[in-house]
């Protein structure tokens, strides 16, 4: 099941690296805690085409 999410920041951090960014509500938080090596499916549509991309989760040491 997806859930629908709003991307609050996009970075380029190399020339083919971004760090994207979601804001979450509180009650979408208890369903994104990760585990180091996970990854996150998005979906997005655009102009009537459907497409699907995996992204690896990280964060700083100090956040999970």
């Amino acid at each position: 099941a997806y859930e629908q999410l709003q991307v609050s920041k996009i970075e380029q951090k190399t020339a083919d690296a971004v760090s994207i960014s979601f804001d979450l509500e509180p009650a979408q938080i208890s369903k994104f805690r990760f585990l180091p090596g996970q990854y996150i499916s998005l979906k997005i549509e655009l102009d009537g085409a459907t497409y699907h991309r995996s992204y690896s989760i990280c964060s700083h040491p100090s956040q999970n």
